[in-house]
C-alpha cells in the first residue's frame, strides 16, 4: 500500500443519528476512535489515529474476527479440506450432545440461524459470561442445544464460530493461530496479530467470536483482499467463488423482519431499516438501490468496510462504540467523498 495523502479538512460527515454533523477529525476525536483509515484503489489515501496509537499498535477487533473467519472457511472449502458449508456439523465434529446441533450445516452458522440456544447478558449463567470469561470450551461449545426455531430469524451466537474454530483445527490438523498467520497475515504481510485463547489449562481453544488482535494496516489489508476477491499480488488466497457468494443475499437475511429479534434495542432499530444484511459471518449494508457494500464490526467499533463500487477499503478502531452513532452510513458516506474527489 503505497501513501497518497488526502488532507483531513477535505472529508467532513454530516448529520447522523447523534452525530450533528462536521469534520470527520472531530467526529473521530468524540467517538473514541483510535484509528481511522482509508484505502482508494489499494492506494491508502487517509489515516488518523488517536495519542499514542500508531499504524502498528496491535489492537483488540473483537466480532471483526468472525469475518476473518470466514475467509478461513472458504479457503478450507477451497482446497478440500471440508467437503462443503452445507456437509452436517457431526460429520465434521464428532461428540455434539444434540442431534439437532449435529445436523446443522456451517452454512446456517455462518448466518446465524442455527437456533441453538443463546442468551445475551451480564450474569455469570449467560452465554456471553460463559463464551468470554468461561473456560473448557472445547467441551461446553459441545454441549450446546438448540431452543429457537430453525433458520426463522437472524440471531447473533457467538457459539457459531467457536464451532466452526474446532471444525477447521479437525479438518487442517492445525490451530486456528497457525492456520490464520500461514493462509491469511503472513501472504498478506499484515504485520503484527494474536489470537486470545479460552482459560482451559489444556487444548486452549481460540475466541475465532471475538479473539483477533491486529494493527490498522493489517486490517487494511484484509479489507482489500476482500476487494480484490481473494487476489493478492497475482495470487488467489481465497477462492473467488467464495467471496463471490457475499454478493448473492438472497440465501441470507435481508429484510427489515428477519432482523425483528433486536427491534427493541437501540443499537439494532437501523436493522430494521430494510438497508442491512446478513450473510457468512459478514454486515451487509445497501444504502441505495444497485449499491451493496460489505463490512465487519465489533463491539467496541472496529470496523473494516469493502465498499466495491467506490473501490474503497475503511478501517476504524476504537475503544468504544457510541450510542446512537451507526458507522455503516458515516463510512459509506466517507467512501463516497473519497471516489468522487
Amino acid at each position: 500500500m503505497h501513501s497518497s495523502p488526502l488532507a483531513a479538512e477535505q472529508l467532513s460527515v454530516p448529520s447522523v443519528g447523534a452525530w450533528q454533523g462536521g469534520s470527520l477529525p472531530s467526529l473521530l476525536e468524540g467517538t473514541g476512535s483510535t484509528s481511522f483509515l482509508v484505502l482508494s484503489d489499494g492506494q491508502l489515501v487517509y489515516e488518523w489515529y488517536a495519542s499514542n496509537f500508531g499504524a502498528d499498535t496491535v489492537t483488540r477487533t473483537l466480532s471483526v474476527t468472525k469475518s476473518v473467519a470466514s475467509l478461513l472457511v472458504g479457503q478450507a472449502v477451497g482446497d478440500g479440506r471440508l467437503p462443503g458449508v452445507d456437509t452436517p456439523l457431526g460429520e465434521l465434529l464428532p461428540g455434539l450432545a444434540d442431534l439437532r446441533v449435529a445436523a446443522m450445516t456451517i452454512e446456517q452458522l455462518m448466518r446465524m440461524s442455527s437456533g441453538i440456544r443463546y442468551r445475551e447478558g451480564v450474569t455469570p449463567w449467560s452465554d456471553d459470561a460463559l463464551v468470554y470469561h468461561g473456560s473448557g470450551l472445547r467441551q461446553t461449545a459441545r454441549r450446546v442445544h438448540v431452543a429457537d426455531p430453525v433458520d426463522k430469524f437472524f440471531h447473533y451466537n457467538d457459539w457459531h464460530p467457536l464451532l466452526i474454530a474446532m471444525v477447521l483445527e479437525r479438518a487442517s490438523n492445525a490451530s486456528i493461530a497457525q492456520l490464520l498467520s500461514a493462509d491469511l497475515w503472513a501472504p498478506l504481510d499484515a504485520g503484527p496479530a494474536a489470537m486470545t485463547l479460552d482459560h482451559s489449562h489444556t487444548g486452549k481453544l481460540a475466541h475465532l467470536e471475538s479473539g483477533l488482535n491486529a494493527t490498522p494496516h493489517g486490517l487494511a489489508r484484509f479489507g482489500q483482499l476482500v476487494l480484490q476477491r481473494g487476489i493478492w499480488n497475482g495470487k488467489e488466497l481465497v477462492s473467488p467463488a467464495w467471496l463471490g457468494r457475499l454478493d448473492d443475499l438472497s440465501s441470507g437475511w435481508n429484510s427489515a423482519g428477519d432482523f425483528a429479534y433486536y427491534e427493541s434495542l437501540p443499537w439494532g432499530r437501523p436493522l430494521s431499516s430494510g438497508k442491512f444484511g446478513y450473510k457468512d459471518f459478514w454486515w451487509h449494508y445497501m444504502p441505495h438501490e444497485g449499491v451493496h457494500d460489505l463490512f465487519a464490526m465489533g463491539a467496541l467499533g472496529a470496523h473494516v468496510y469493502v465498499s466495491r463500487d467506490t473501490g474503497c477499503v475503511l478501517v476504524r478502531t476504537a475503544s468504544r462504540f457510541p450510542r446512537g452513532v451507526w458507522w455503516a452510513g458515516i463510512l459509506r458516506n466517507v467512501a463516497e467523498q473519497v471516489a468522487n474527489r
